[in-house]
């Protein structure tokens, strides 16, 4: 019981810093698309990005690998 807690508390630790990560990098990349010039037909809605289906699922590898790497550095801790 206590690798899977282990395992599980592992995972969602390296998924959470990564979803930050990954909002960082992604708003300190991000330029606006808009012309200063007519400012009478800005839009009334804000587009905040587009959803990936590739980026949650890339996060969710990585977190899976750096889970599996904590639990092998535990087993040989351990053992």
């Amino acid at each position: 019981m206590k690798k899977y807690l282990l395992f599980t508390g592992s995972f969602i630790l390296a998924y959470g810093v990564l979803q930050i990560v990954s909002g960082v990098v992604l708003t300190a990349f991000y330029t606006p698309d808009f012309v200063m010039g007519n400012a009478s037909s800005l839009p009334a809605e804000v587009e905040f990005g587009s959803v990936h289906l590739m980026s949650p699922l890339m996060i969710s590898l990585l977190a899976l690998g750096a889970t599996f790497g904590v639990m092998k550095l535990f087993k040989q801790k351990l053992y």
